[in-house]
């Protein structure tokens, strides 16, 4: 052979090996590429229902995804071990098992809305047994075809009734009788603990709107309202909120009560009269914590004359948790109420003092009254004091 020939026999191998070596490295990186999948392409979303309560509802396609690409995925080890230990595990069982999604919006839908459904991966977790990537974009999608239904007002048919006393009050519904719906298809936002003028919130359910909707083929223009509290008793703050009319009925008992104690004195002549000189009217600072919620004592000076001498006392009827109905007038048992009590018996006990031997229930002192009826509990109450 010339070394001419030699030359060109060795350019021809050297072209020979370059062709392989290109070979070689195409299958290498072919054989090694990781296959993606793109989720969003097996995604199906569904709206249905009436406009303005439409409910969406997604799929994912996992049988095509296994389908398409079930036999085109390399395993690992590991998903080779998973294959022969538990032949139902798929790849499409594996990429289910690490991608959970979500809808912006399930319920109350309306033609024109735009939801968006995302993904939230744990790749890792899942999928390492499998030389595979995944493609997760986000999905818009726009509410179209959803019938219209005609409305009506579904809060006319209720009422919404408010009773006890303030801020205790309590609300709850009553439906006529030609309602469509049930009492149980409300919710109130707030039922308990109510005073006038605070708000509630009157909710129907979904489940019964769309009920009406299938069975009458209409829907409430409105699914919730808002109603003021009204009409409830409440506790008095002030004397004013007390009318003349129950005010002197009060006073009239007062009277009574204080004849009725005088009639068992020994010398009842001994008592001159009883003269009323005002109120001590308290209100609760927190009306939610204290179960006594205002007090009125009727004040009323007590003269006294005996054979050596004349004086003065002081002495009160009670009332307790005096309410003022929405007429104005007021609720309160005139035989519910509390007076001083003292006893001689076994040394002096009870509001009371005595004097020559004689024990009389009341204050000497209008001062000692007010300390004992008023100052102990002025930390809890206010006092509106028309005492002359």
């Amino acid at each position: 052979m010339t070394e001419k020939e030699g030359v060109e026999v060795k350019k021809k191998v050297l072209s020979i090996l370059t062709v392989v070596a290109l070979l070689l490295s195409m299958v290498f990186v072919f054989s090694g590429c990781t296959k993606t999948i793109k989720l969003e392409d097996y995604v199906f979303i569904e709206v249905t229902g009436a406009n303005g309560y439409g409910k969406a509802t997604v799929e994912v396609d996992w049988d095509k995804i296994q389908m398409d690409f079930g036999d085109k995925v390399d395993n690992t080890d590991q998903a080779s071990y998973c294959f022969s230990r538990y032949g139902d595990y798929t790849l499409s069982d594996a990429i289910s098992e690490a991608v959970t999604y979500e809808l912006s919006q399930y319920d109350r839908l309306s033609n024109g809305d735009t939801i968006t459904m995302t993904w939230e991966p744990d790749v890792d977790k899942y999928l390492s047994a499998f030389d595979v990537e995944l493609s997760y974009d986000d999905i818009e999608y726009t509410v179209e075809g959803l019938e219209e239904v005609s409305t009506f007002d579904a809060f006319s048919s209720i009422d919404v009734v408010f009773e006890g006393v303030s801020p205790d009050g309590y609300a709850r519904i009553s439906v006529n009788e030609n309602s469509e719906f049930e009492s149980y298809d409300f919710s109130i936002d707030k039922s308990h603990e109510l005073s006038n003028g605070d708000t509630v919130k009157v909710m129907i359910s979904e489940d019964a709107i769309i009920e009406h909707i299938e069975q009458y083929g209409s829907a409430p223009a409105e699914s919730e309202k808002t109603y003021t509290v009204s009409n409830l008793e409440f506790y008095a703050t002030k004397v004013a909120e007390i009318n003349s009319d129950s005010l002197d009925k009060m006073k009239a008992q007062a009277d009574d009560v204080h004849k009725s104690k005088i009639a068992n004195w020994a010398s009842p002549d001994t008592c001159k009269g009883a003269t009323f000189v005002g109120t001590y009217f308290l209100s609760a600072k927190n009306m939610e914590s204290e179960s006594t919620k205002n007090i009125l004592y009727l004040i009323y000076k007590i003269d006294v004359t005996t054979a050596t001498e004349s004086f003065s006392y002081y002495w009160y009827l009670k009332y307790e948790n005096i309410t003022v109905l929405p007429d104005g007038s007021v609720s309160i048992d005139y035989q519910d109420y509390e007076a001083p009590y003292a006893s001689y018996f076994f040394g002096l006990s009870g509001e009371g003092f005595v004097k020559d031997d004689l024990c009389y229930e009341g204050y000497e002192k209008l001062d000692d009254l007010y300390n004992n009826c008023v100052t102990k509990v002025i930390d809890r109450y206010t006092c509106e004091n028309t005492v002359k």
